[in-house]
């Protein structure tokens, strides 16, 4: 249960990190 949750953690973090460089390089 704990891996699962922290894969899901770093999996939000990831898409925390990723979603606001995407919107960079659309600008």
């Amino acid at each position: 249960m704990l891996i699962v949750h922290a894969h899901l953690t770093i999996h939000t973090f990831l898409r925390c990190l990723v979603c606001p460089n995407s919107a960079s390089l659309s600008l």
